[in-house]
C-alpha cells in the first residue's frame, strides 16, 4: 500500500484529489498534517504565499527522502513551475485538476516506484552475492 499526504488549502481541491486516489486500492490517503513518512505528497500552491510550497518541498525532501512531490495551482506561471520543479516536485497539476491528468501523473508514479524497487531488489540480490563469495574466501 502506498500512503499519499494531500495537503491542499482548498477543500474542493483536496476532495477532488482524494476521490480520484480512493478509487485505487493500493493508495492510503492521509490528509491534514503530513505525519510518518508517505511515498507521495500532494501540495497547493498557496496564490498568497507561493514562496511556502518551495519551503514544503525542500521540508519533505529532507524528512521524508524517498518521497516524491507533486504540486497544483490555480495559475500555471512559468517561473513557478520551473522554481517547484527546481526544488524536487515531480509533477505539477494545473486546477482545476482534471481526473485523467492526476490518473496519468499517478501512473506514472507508481512505475517509478517499481522501477525503484526492482533496483532496490537487485542491489541487496548483488550485495549477498559479495557477502557470500568474501565468506568463501
Amino acid at each position: 500500500m502506498l500512503r499519499v499526504a494531500v495537503n491542499c488549502l482548498q477543500a474542493a481541491v483536496t476532495d477532488q484529489i482524494v476521490a480520484v486516489l480512493r478509487r485505487d486500492p493500493d493508495f492510503l490517503v492521509l490528509t491534514g498534517r503530513i505525519v510518518g513518512k508517505p511515498e507521495l505528497v500532494i501540495l497547493e500552491v498557496d496564490e498568497g504565499d507561493p514562496d511556502q510550497v518551495l519551503s514544503d518541498i525542500r521540508r519533505v525532501a529532507e524528512e521524508a527522502p524517498s518521497a516524491e512531490v507533486f504540486v497544483t495551482a490555480s495559475r500555471s506561471d512559468p517561473s513557478l513551475i520551473l522554481e517547484v520543479f527546481r526544488c524536487g516536485a515531480k509533477e505539477f497539476l494545473p486546477q482545476p485538476v482534471e481526473d485523467y491528468v492526476l490518473e496519468q501523473a499517478l501512473l506514472r508514479f507508481r512505475q517509478r516506484v517499481v522501477r525503484s524497487e526492482e533496483h532496490t531488489s537487485e542491489l541487496q540480490s548483488l550485495a549477498y552475492l559479495v557477502c557470500r563469495l568474501l565468506l568463501e574466501k
